[in-house]
């Protein structure tokens, strides 16, 4: 299976629309609407792709600059959301979509999971392990420690991972 990324058009905004409210099991939501969805197209902080497999979308990833690590730098990128379609998971699609993502914007990445989400931890914990051997860091913020990924694109693979702990915005 062929998975790659494509860049999201502007009028593919409302199908993009939709695949949220399905992600955010909001689809019976006629008021639903994503805060950020208008800078993917009018704010160059915001990157949007489709994740497609055999030429089929399915799913997507939302790129910003939004950080809770990471200074913010042009180099710098964060995950916002990531997404596949039921009908597309446990193939290796969302990982391999983000190998390709990592390969098209070289620099220091932050991925968020989802809190509260030890599915989402679990996905990203998989996927950086695959893709950097163990070279990235996990940053735990907050009372509830929630883990914040960083790595750098391409990986730089050496062994061994790094634990930070730290309080987020005095929690």
């Amino acid at each position: 299976m062929e998975i790659t990324i494509e860049k999201i058009r502007e009028s593919e905004k409302d199908f993009l629309a939709e695949m949220l409210k399905a992600m955010k099991n909001r689809t019976d939501d006629p008021a639903f609407s994503y805060a950020h969805l208008d800078d993917y197209w009018t704010n160059e902080d915001y990157i949007p792709y489709f994740i497609c497999a055999d030429a089929e979308i399915a799913g997507f990833v939302l790129i910003d600059k939004y950080f809770w690590v990471l200074p913010r730098e042009k180099t710098n990128y964060g995950v916002a959301e990531i997404y596949v379609k039921p009908e597309f998971r446990r193939n290796g699609i969302a990982k391999r979509g983000m190998f390709r993502v990592f390969a098209s914007h070289p620099g220091n990445w932050e991925i968020r999971p989802l809190d509260g989400s030890a599915e989402a931890q679990a996905f990203w914990e998989h996927t950086l392990e695959a893709y950097t051997r163990g070279n990235y860091k996990t940053t735990c913020f907050g009372k509830y420690k929630r883990p914040i990924y960083t790595l750098e694109a391409p990986a730089v693979h050496q062994t061994g991972r790094e634990m930070v702990y730290r309080e987020a915005y005095g929690l």
